[in-house]
């Protein structure tokens, strides 16, 4: 069937499950980052918001609901102003394992934030190349002030953010 396909992509993929049928899937050596540091500097924060959320593992931020304001600087003692590029505000809420960045909008009342989450636009760009958040706490790029919460549901969140695999089974299904 796979070379007998008139199409070529059709062709491609029955022959790629019938190699993985016979030999197995991709043996991968861990996780990398598919993009580079210029590609994540060209992404808007909606973009990275978005780009967070896929890798967003359910099974570990079920039944939580988080709300963080989130500030972007530029440098690590500047200030937010609207002019700068690569800085700003947003929230990062989290329900029923769906996460959602709002950009340029801070939450009120304060009293419902969970924490407040300060970083520079490097910090938030390693972040989404894959870097550990948690590592990046520990490092002091990222800084914390509690709300309701506090660390402890930051480092839940960044936990819960898991890195794509680059190599993937075609016919056997991948799961967490």
């Amino acid at each position: 069937m796979g070379y007998q396909a008139e199409s070529g992509a059709w062709r491609g993929f029955y022959l790629t499950g019938a190699k993985e049928l016979r030999d197995g899937g991709p043996i991968s050596s861990g996780t990398f980052s598919i993009f580079n540091n210029k590609t994540v500097e060209a992404m808007s924060f909606e973009l990275i918001c978005d780009f967070l959320s896929t890798l967003l593992n359910p099974k570990i931020i079920r039944d939580c609901h988080f709300i963080f304001n989130v500030h972007i600087f530029q440098s690590p003692k500047g200030n937010i102003t609207s002019s700068a590029i690569g800085t700003g505000h947003m929230t990062w809420s989290l329900e029923n394992s769906v996460f959602i960045g709002d950009v340029d909008r801070l939450h009120s009342p304060e009293s419902e934030v969970t924490a407040t989450i300060s970083m520079t636009r490097a910090t938030l760009n390693l972040l989404a190349q894959g870097n550990s958040g948690n590592d990046l706490i520990n490092q002091g790029k990222i800084a914390i002030t509690q709300g309701t919460g506090g660390e402890g549901q930051v480092r839940r969140l960044f936990t819960a953010l898991v890195p794509h695999m680059f190599w993937f089974n075609i016919v056997f299904p991948n799961y967490f």
